[in-house]
């Protein structure tokens, strides 16, 4: 006995990054945040396209992926830059979103020499040794 089963897939329902093919992250029927959200401060983002955005202790940390490929924090009180640190290597891929916890600030690039990890506060690299782990020629 053969049971066949098929599933139709169209191109406008199947998941995409970011919920669309563009990857903006925009939801058409999305009309009101919730709960209602007021914007408290706004900043000019030069240095390219942003990838990911952490946040945390009045920090706003931002991954780039443009001409040279960096990690930079951001003041949210007053709005300067912190610091900025150009991910080595990353060939203008970085799409990832900082991780970010008290001490470090873990980045990386798709293409960059591996994951780095920074002081939070200063944006230098930390002595903290980064493992990168390879599981049957794929890397995690």
């Amino acid at each position: 006995m053969c049971l066949l089963l098929t599933i139709q897939l169209n191109a406008q329902n199947w998941p995409m990054v970011n919920g669309d093919k563009e990857r903006t992250s925009w939801a058409e029927e999305e009309t009101e945040l919730m709960p209602p959200l007021a914007m408290t401060a706004e900043f000019p983002l030069t240095g390219g396209s942003p990838s990911g955005i952490s946040y945390h202790d009045t920090v706003l940390f931002v991954s780039f992926s443009s001409t040279q490929s960096k990690v930079i924090a951001i003041n949210t009180q007053t709005g300067d830059e912190l610091w900025s640190f150009d991910i080595p290597s990353a060939e203008f891929s970085v799409e990832l979103v900082p991780a970010v916890n008290d001490s470090f600030v873990l980045c990386g690039g798709q293409h960059g020499l591996g994951l780095h990890a920074l002081d939070r506060l200063t944006g230098r690299k930390s002595g903290l040794k980064v493992s990168v782990i390879y599981l049957q020629g794929i890397q995690l």
